[in-house]
């Protein structure tokens, strides 16, 4: 019986630490970031009419999609980028602009100045010797002689300006030859994770689009400490697909009613798996 019992809580703890140090980005223990954004969202149509007449196949819609992130449970430093795409290769529609675009920031306001002295030195001169010059009667021979202690030293300062160094806090860009977009969200003293989001892009799309076909993934990565180093985690994933209707009409009521996805369905959160650890443990030595 206690050599049973012994052997269940043994294997329930290697499943634990599995379930923690897994290369798929298992959630870690108590550890949670979670993405919530509508799944029916509306568009506008932004097309300029000299556009329209020249290529009146196509049009250009914009949307706003605005994402939400809230953190549970998490110690400050683990997370390091959220990653955010939006896929329209599906669809066969195409990226025009987007926003927000790439942003630099440096933590330090005041411009770094360094202060440079050169030095300029000059020779005092005077004449004797051989030049001979009459004063009256007499003669004097002169000529030229340099002196030491006649030397003048003129001082010239120059104040440099430096820029402080500045990083990357937003990288976007396309993807899939300019179907989808992404937007790369890094870690600053001066912005925050947590909160909403707001994505906006504005794609080419046919003029008989249905407004299916997109795609938006989330995910928040990091790094987790694991013995005595830091591995690649993931904490937290969403990929669906949304759908988009036209500004002015009716919201279909039956789409607009389905539940948000949350959690992607092909990652286990930390208790899922200690649960189904526990399930093969006890399922293989019972009591």
């Amino acid at each position: 019986m206690d050599n049973r019992f012994s052997i269940i809580i043994s294997r329930w703890a290697i499943a634990m630490a599995l379930a923690a140090t897994s290369n798929f980005g298992t959630l870690a223990i108590g550890q949670d970031v979670s993405f919530d954004f509508a799944r029916l969202v509306e568009y506008r149509d932004v097309t300029p009419p000299e556009r329209l007449k020249r290529a009146p196949h196509e049009r250009l819609v914009e949307m706003k999609l605005p994402i939400s992130v809230r953190f549970q449970g998490l110690t400050s430093g683990e997370i390091e980028h959220l990653d955010f795409e939006i896929d329209g290769t599906s669809a066969g529609i195409r990226v025009e602009r987007f926003s927000p675009t790439t942003v630099l920031a440096a933590d330090a306001i005041a411009v770094e100045s360094i202060t440079k002295t050169k030095r300029e030195r000059s020779l005092g001169a005077t004449l004797s010797g051989t030049i001979p010059v009459p004063v009256g009667p007499l003669s004097a021979e002169v000529g030229p002689s340099v002196s030491a202690g006649t030397s003048k030293t003129n001082e010239n300062t120059e104040k440099v300006k430096r820029i402080p160094p500045k990083r990357p806090i937003v990288v976007s860009g396309t993807f899939a030859k300019g179907q989808g977009v992404f937007f790369k969200f890094k870690q600053s003293s001066q912005t925050t994770f947590e909160g909403v989001h707001v994505l906006e892009v504005t794609f080419a799309v046919p003029a008989d689009w249905d407004g299916r076909g997109v795609r938006v993934a989330c995910t928040a990565r990091g790094n987790k400490p694991v013995l005595w180093m830091d591995k690649p985690a993931v904490f937290g994933h969403v990929d669906d697909a949304i759908e988009f209707y036209s500004g002015g009409k009716a919201k279909p009521r039956d789409e607009a009613a389905a539940p948000p996805v949350h959690q992607a369905s092909f990652f286990w959160t930390a208790t899922e798996g200690i649960k189904h650890a526990a399930e093969n443990a006890i399922a293989e030595f019972p009591l």
